[in-house]
């Protein structure tokens, strides 16, 4: 996860720089096509890759559980998304729109 997490910093500051030098008259459809797909890596790995962190830290809790011979709760991990991944992904979502914003301040 903390690998993953260096790796889309680089992508957004790519991003944010990339976007930092267009100006309203001349925008470059190369840079557009580009950070549209690190745009799109962004949107679609990341929540997953969040999302799969959230599964195996369950799992890993139950299976604590089961070791130590406490009951588990017949709900745990019954829940297909929890709120941490719409948090998280929403405060991606700001933070992208937030460096778009400032790019042009």
């Amino acid at each position: 996860m903390f690998a993953r997490g260096m790796y889309d910093g680089l992508l957004i500051s790519f991003v944010e720089s990339t976007i930092g030098g267009w100006t309203l008259v001349s925008i470059p459809l190369r840079e557009v096509l580009t950070v549209l797909i690190i745009l799109l890596i962004l949107a679609v790995n990341l929540p997953l890759c969040i999302w799969s962190g959230q599964l195996g830290l369950q799992r890993s809790y139950y299976t604590l559980n089961r070791l130590r011979g406490d009951p588990v709760r017949p709900e745990f991990g019954s829940e297909p998304l929890s709120k941490l991944l719409d948090i998280v992904s929403g405060a991606i979502i700001a933070g992208l729109i937030a460096a778009i914003i400032f790019s042009y301040l």
